[in-house]
């Protein structure tokens, strides 16, 4: 689990969108997309959030960040409402899309050294 981006919040249906596609275009197919909660220890609050997790149990959440300046990110729990495979996943995003539509999109509002390294 990665924290690049300073996130915002809906950053995370938008990223998990955008790298599903990115993931269908590799050919990696083997993996779900989760929508849930995560929970901070100590903390008597959680929050709705989309992430990704590969086959091989590697979790993925670019987005973690929208959560850092008021709790300790390493303290974080998942808990999953939602598994969706990339096709589902994307079903959903066309009948409830999410803007920006593009990398080009988000690349203006991150900076091109932090796309780069996440989508390249």
């Amino acid at each position: 689990m990665k924290d690049t981006w300073n996130a915002k919040d809906g950053d995370c249906m938008i990223f998990a969108e955008l790298f599903t596609k990115k993931l269908l275009k590799d050919g990696v197919k083997d993996f779900k997309v989760h929508e849930g909660y995560v929970i901070f220890e100590g903390e008597n609050v959680r929050f709705e959030h989309t992430w990704i997790k590969l086959a091989d149990g590697i979790l993925i959440d670019e987005t973690v960040s929208q959560f850092s300046k008021e709790f300790d990110t390493t303290t974080i729990s998942y808990l999953e409402y939602n598994s969706y495979t990339p096709k589902r996943y994307l079903k959903l995003c066309k009948r409830y899309p999410t803007p920006p539509p593009s990398f080009k999109d988000f690349e203006e509002r991150y900076s091109e050294k932090e796309t780069n390294l996440l989508f390249s």
